[in-house]
């Protein structure tokens, strides 16, 4: 692949002092391409262009080209006046540094991250040597695309999503796509959210660089509902920069700016002077004399013109509150703000609320589905902020409930609790579903499932998508609600539609097993891929399986493997279970034994029931430990105890037939009816088996045959055989050779040969039956004489393999 560069020269009076180098790698050798990364770079070389910037625009670039870019960008912008890096493409973090791919990117283990990227550090040399405007704008943290399948050799490194927070020195500013640990969207349209609204703004004359970014930052958090939130890092000199300097204007009343370049210091001169007046006439000539040039103190000037206007807002702080408040604007977020608001005077009563309550949302609320993922520093900091934001007003719903998830985080359930409530009373949504939760896990709270749904309800009728979720999980498990699938699917529609990834996956297992909804295959599996390709490891897992048992697509063990590795990688316990048992028998890889034993006793240590039940197989049967029947009991009785039916069966059998544990019928009998409430069809035959032979039981046909019945309706081809056995002998049960000769038919399509082993041993009447069946399915099996020959096997034969492709 060959890099693309082009050079897009500016006017020549402004070619020697501003300089940008614009990078968009969309084609992607070993990944998912990016079709808006080359989009968003064009346009913003065009963007930039405008401004006068003398842009190298290049598409595409392969390591060594990304670096000979770099190389040369740095050399040309030695000793400027503004360099600007603009980079569209995969972004990742890796061990607290960030990282840029080039496209030709492998990454096949976390040890080629230092060969085979660009680091962030490098960027940021190339625009160190400019004299004035030093920025690196990264449109860059897309999810990694080799998050879950690079190979984890250093565990002491941690791998994120998105980006790592930067703290670049000497006036460097470096603006992201989404706050540190978030992950930015490409779009849906020609550009991406970040690039669009940096392209709605670039061009404003007058709009202040900090300024800028703050509405860039409100414009994409919400276009993208809240889920992605643009962050600048870095600090700018005292002075006011732009992109766009803004245009000269006539003055009114009051001397006007002599050029851009002073157009703010002009305007704080000026401000300083009439600070403190009550004319209207000087108030408003200096809002349509700076207004424009200098946002910040024009909105002072306005919000103080009000104030005059109206006696019920009458300003109650001392004026000196004002240039401070200014002062905060023009910082924005690279402002230290604990240092800010340490030496803020006390008088400042509005000023310092104000501050502490925007501060706290700005610190705690980068993702309200989860816990607060803060560094240490950051969680003490945004802890003491939310604090001191309750100190002013103790019944802020927003930061009470950013407060409790910073607890949450810390582990102080109790103190998040109390916060919650708070949050909760004011009809915060966060508050009242994260108060849900508590309630539902017992975290701080005894545990109440009826209140934990009232609670999740509000927030899902406030709009929050994640509370929408819990509610149809809720209706789903009947944890609080009785349970009802259909309501389950209308809130997992609902929060599906707000792109929460789990209920997407959730929503796509129900379509699978029809489930609440009618069963769609189709529609299961692309629900399914939707949220395993946007990393819910729930989705992987679900995928993962429908790969494994041919449901919803073509069986391929492979393809399952890959799925579960890669949602197993994410810590999904389902998916390590699920892993080791293809280790287990070799699906879709090679027997591993001792990879099998570590992956399920990982898992089963975890909680997971299926887990549990194999590694008591593997026990029993011998399979990477020494066999111990009653070691095996243990982890069957654990995972039945909890619920696990397979397992009921595996520890009804051990009491049955006394292996690991003293023989106990009765208690067998009891686990294989536990196993059969919930449809397992081995424990209905276990238990038809039971009352035929009168084994712990009183001897009962009728019972065994009800038993057979129920067992193959669930499937049991073994069932289905026996049942056709009881019809055509009628063993307490009226004869029926029509009814069993379709009982044979369906065992031998579930794979149960038993009857062609034993069809010229047959009854008549039933020979007669099946031929007449197989007739009336569009076969040929001779005459109905009720003689089993070659043609009437060639017949069944047919039909079945004819049946078994359509499932394929």
């Amino acid at each position: 692949m060959l890099a693309g560069f082009f050079v897009i020269w500016a006017s020549a009076a402004l070619a020697d002092k501003r300089v940008a180098l614009v990078i968009g790698n969309t084609s992607y050798e070993n990944s998912a391409a990016l079709p808006n990364a080359r989009n968003d770079a064009r346009a913003m070389a065009d963007a930039l262009a405008e401004l006068g910037f003398a842009v190298t625009l290049a598409e595409d670039l392969t390591l060594s080209a990304m670096n000979v870019a770099l190389r040369d960008f740095a050399r040309a912008s030695y000793g400027v006046q503004d360099a600007l890096v603009f980079f569209a493409g995969h972004g990742m973090e890796f061990g607290g540094e960030n990282w840029l791919l080039p496209v030709d990117a492998q990454l096949q283990t976390d040890l080629d991250v230092s060969f085979e990227t660009i680091s962030l550090s490098a960027i940021l040399q190339a625009v160190g040597g400019a004299r004035g405007l030093k920025l690196v704008i990264l449109d860059a943290c897309r999810d990694n695309p080799f998050l879950n399948t690079m190979g984890r050799r250093d565990t002491t490194r941690s791998l994120g999503r998105g980006l790592a927070r930067v703290e670049p020195a000497d006036g460097t500013l470096v603006s992201f796509a989404a706050r540190a640990g978030q992950v930015a969207s490409d779009g849906d349209g020609q550009n991406s959210p970040f690039t669009t609204a940096l392209l709605a703004r670039m061009a404003q004359p007058g709009l202040e660089l900090g300024l800028l970014f703050r509405e860039v930052r409100d414009a994409v958090f919400e276009s993208t509902g809240r889920r992605q939130e643009p962050f600048t890092y870095g600090s700018l000199p005292a002075r006011a920069i732009y992109l766009n300097p803004p245009q000269e204007q006539p003055s009114i009343a009051i001397p006007a700016a002599s050029g851009p370049s002073d157009a703010c210091a002009m305007a704080l001169s000026v401000w300083s002077a009439i600070a403190d007046s009550n004319s209207r006439s000087a108030l408003q000539g200096f809002v349509d004399s700076y207004g424009a040039q200098c946002p910040a103190l024009g909105a002072l000037s306005a919000d103080r013109l009000k104030a005059l206007a109206s006696p019920t807002l009458a300003i109650t702080e001392p004026q000196h509150c004002e240039s401070l408040a200014f002062t905060w604007r023009m910082l924005g977020p690279q402002a230290d703000i604990a240092r800010f608001l340490e030496h803020l005077p006390q008088d400042c009563i509005s000023l310092r609320n104000s501050i502490a309550h925007h501060a706290c949302a700005s610190l705690a609320s980068p993702d309200a589905a989860s816990p607060v993922e803060l560094d240490g520093r950051d969680t003490t900091q945004a802890l003491a902020i939310c604090q001191l934001a309750l100190d002013q007003t103790p019944d802020d719903a927003q930061s009470a409930a950013y407060l409790g998830r910073i607890l949450s985080a810390r582990g102080a359930d109790e103190d998040a609790v109390r916060w919650y409530r708070v949050a909760a009373a004011g009809g915060h949504p966060i508050g009242l579903n994260n108060l849900g939760v508590a309630y539902a896990e017992g975290a701080g709270v005894e545990i109440d499932q009826t209140e934990a749904f009232r609670l999740y309800r509000l927030a899902a009728e406030a709009g929050l998508d994640v509370a929408m979720r819990n509610v149809g999980r809720a209706y789903l498990d009947g944890a609080g609600v009785a349970p009802d699938a259909q309501e389950a699917a209308v809130w997992l529609q609902r929060a599906t539609e707000r792109s929460d990834i789990d209920a997407t996956a959730t929503l796509g297992w129900m379509y699978l097993n029809g489930y609440g909804v009618a069963q769609d295959l189709d529609e299961a599996y692309r629900l399914t891929r939707v949220a395993a390709d946007r990393g819910s490891s729930t989705g992987m897992t679900n995928l993962g399986y429908m790969y494994e048992q041919g449901e919803g697509v073509r069986q391929d063990h492979d393809e399952a493997l890959n799925w579960y590795r890669r949602a197993a990688a994410q810590g999904d316990i389902d998916a390590i279970a699920n892993l080791g048992w293809m280790y287990l028998v070799g699906r879709g890889t090679e027997i591993d034994l001792p990879e099998a034993l570590r992956l399920i006793s990982m898992a089963a240590a975890d909680g997971n029931l299926s887990a549990m039940n194999n590694l008591g197989y593997m026990h029993e049967n011998g399979l990477g430990v020494p066999q111990d029947e009653a070691q095996a009991f243990f982890w069957f009785k654990r995972a039945a105890d909890s619920g696990h039916a397979r397992a009921m069966v595996s520890a009804g059998f051990s009491y049955q037939k006394g292996r690991g544990v003293e023989q106990d019928l009765a208690a067998a009998r009891d686990y294989y009816a536990k196993a059969a409430e919930v449809g397992n069809a081995t424990a209905m035959y276990n238990l038809a088996v039971l009352y035929a032979n009168g084994t712990g039981v009183e001897q009962d046909f009728a019972q065994a045959f009800d038993w057979y019945v129920r067992s193959a309706a669930a499937g049991d081809e073994d069932a289905m055989t026996m049942a056709a056995i009881y019809l055509e002998e009628g063993r307490s049960v009226e004869r029926d050779a029509e009814r069993a000769a379709r009982y044979y038919i369906d065992a031998i399509l579930a794979g149960d040969n038993w009857f062609l082993e034993n069809a010229r041993e047959r009854d008549a009447a039933v020979i007669q039956a099946v031929q007449r069946v197989l007739r009336d399915l569009g076969e040929n099996p001779g005459p109905a004489d009720g003689t089993w020959g070659q043609r009437s096997e060639a017949a069944l034969l047919r039909y079945a393999n004819a049946q078994r492709t359509k499932q394929q």
